[in-house]
This record gives C-alpha cells, sequence and structure tokens, in this order.
C-alpha cells in the first residue's frame, strides 16, 4: 500500500505525523490545472499507482503540467482514468535511505545521494535512479533528525496500521537547510542505492 499508492502514502504520513511536502489528489485535468495556477513552477506531478520509472515529473511550467497531466489521467485501455499527486516543490539535497527490520528492531544502512535525472547535469526526465554515491558526509543532527522524525514514526505508523512487515523499508528524503521531507516509502531495497551501500 506505501509503494504502490502515492496517495495512499500521503495519507500514511499525515496520520502518523511524517514530514513530506504538501499534496492534493486529483483525478481530472481541469481540477489540477486550477490548483496549479494558484502555485508557481517547478510543478510536482506524481502518477498515483504503479508507473514506469517512478512515475514523477517536476514540471518548469504550466503547460509542461498541462502535458503530463493528461497523459497520466487518460483512460487506460478501456479501464478508468488515472489519479495523479500534486505536491509542493522542495528544493534541497536529495538523500535515499535503506532501513532494515525485523519486526522488533531495525537498523539504518549508510545513506546514499541518488542521481535520478537522465541527462548530466540534472537534465532531462526523472528516470527514479540513474545512479548513486556513497558515502554522503552528513552530520550528526541529521542522523537524529532521520530517527525521531522519520524512522521511529514509520515504524510505530506500520504496526498501528496492523502490518506485520519484515524487510526493508526504503526511505527518499529531500533535506533544506531547515528540514528533513519524506518523498516516498518503498517496501523493497532502493536500487541503485543499494548497489553502494
Amino acid at each position: 500500500e506505501l509503494e504502490t499508492s502515492k496517495s495512499r502514502f500521503k495519507a500514511f504520513a499525515a496520520a502518523h505525523g511524517l514530514p513530506t511536502p504538501a499534496s492534493r489528489t486529483f483525478t481530472r485535468v481541469d481540477d489540477a490545472l486550477a490548483h496549479l495556477r494558484e502555485g508557481t513552477p517547478p510543478f510536482v506531478v506524481k502518477a498515483d499507482g504503479p508507473a514506469g520509472g517512478c512515475g514523477v515529473a517536476v514540471c518548469g511550467s504550466l503547460e509542461e503540467a498541462r502535458r503530463d497531466l493528461v497523459g497520466k489521467l487518460a483512460p487506460r485501455a478501456g479501464g478508468p482514468a488515472g489519479r495523479v499527486v500534486v505536491e509542493d516543490h522542495v528544493e534541497g539535497f536529495e538523500v535515499a535511505v535503506n532501513v532494515l527490520i525485523d519486526g522488533t528492531d531495525h537498523l539504518v544502512l549508510p545513506p546514499t545521494k541518488p542521481h535520478k535525472r537522465r541527462f548530466a547535469g540534472d537534465t532531462g526526465p526523472n528516470a527514479a535512479g540513474m545512479g548513486s554515491v556513497a558515502p554522503v558526509g552528513l552530520n550528526d543532527r541529521f542522523y537524529r533528525e532521520l530517527g525521531s522524525l522519520v524512522v521511529e514514526p514509520a515504524i510505530a505508523g506500520i504496526r498501528r496500521e496492523g502490518w506485520r512487515y519484515r524487510g526493508c523499508l526504503f526511505i527518499n528524503l529531500m533535506l533544506t537547510e531547515h528540514a528533513m521531507w519524506v518523498l516516498e516509502l518503498n517496501c523493497r531495497m532502493g536500487q541503485p542505492a543499494t548497489l553502494v551501500d
């Protein structure tokens, strides 16, 4: 549920106190565009369900967002139209963390710095993981906040939801000067972060 539905993840984050960028969910292009017109680019548009790559587009203009929305919200092969999560854009330093969970204890593996854009210089479409770098020089404050603001609330939330989860919780973070934001949770080892852990 956490990985295959971005709107479900947002509901989980809100219920269990995980810091995540504000968002709204839409099924109609016009409604999503009306919302975006109240903001300024870049706009973050995420396919709600499973998607090729990560299904995330960072759009530099309203027209680019409109094209992306049309593609994501069109009816699928005779099925219903899609659903998107439109999220506030947060600019910062992106970090990926794999956390091993056995149901009682957990182990945080070394954080990595993902490279997601398809082309050099952070250009091109978001491709969900073109590479990863480690080690990443992060201070003690990062590890304290990672534990208290993200890892512990996420594991406690999983228990409160009644899920008996053992495995890897992959956490994608955006770090700004004053905040740590959870962009997504995946219930598997994140690749290519795993390759450098």
